[in-house]
């Protein structure tokens, strides 16, 4: 998975290509499903969705308190929950998952946008965000979780001390400058 995230990376290099972080998930999950038969048998039972949003606790089924959304997650398609189940009444969509590969957490600022301390205070609440997922869910010891942050206003060197990582997380950081410079 790594390897197709950093040829992503690698080949994102015009910023008026990606437009709105929208723009930034759907040309990643373009290229992830374009590349789906590359990732092995280790993928097989699991199927690329974005902006879901019920992780299930199997020890707390009857509690819906984790609702985050993740941008992009691989969740085991043999394992969705589809309700209503055990008298749950879920409110919007009718299902949740508890099995998942992995999740993918996108960021863009944009090249008018906001401030680098702003910023890396966006960047810190998505980690943060999946500590809770990985900490209330069954994530296994080959589950991923990667950070991926596109940047259209300035090239924040080092941005990885200015940010609290855990060992068992990927961050990607790519400056690809604004629809009026020239980018490599």
């Amino acid at each position: 998975m790594e390897r197709f995230i950093q040829e992503f990376i690698q080949k994102t290099k015009r910023s008026n290509n990606i437009l709105t972080e929208d723009d930034l998930r759907c040309k990643l999950f373009q290229f992830l499903e374009s590349n789906n038969r590359n990732l092995g048998s280790a993928f097989d039972e699991y199927e690329l969705h974005s902006e879901i949003r019920r992780y299930w606790d199997r020890r707390e089924p009857w509690s819906a308190k984790l609702k985050y959304r993740s941008d992009l997650v691989y969740i085991n398609k043999n394992e969705l929950i589809h309700f209503p189940w055990w008298n749950v009444v879920l409110p919007s969509k009718w299902f949740w998952f508890s099995t998942y590969k992995g999740i993918l957490e996108l960021k863009l600022r944009r090249a008018n946008w906001e401030s680098n301390k702003n910023f890396i205070k966006k960047i810190q609440n998505d980690i943060d965000k999946l500590s809770e997922i990985r900490n209330k869910t069954q994530s296994r010891e080959d589950t991923f979780f990667y950070i991926i942050v596109f940047d259209k206003k300035r090239n924040i060197e080092e941005i990885e001390t200015h940010i609290e990582l855990r060992e068992w997380m990927r961050f990607f950081y790519k400056y690809i400058g604004n629809s009026n410079e020239t980018n490599n």
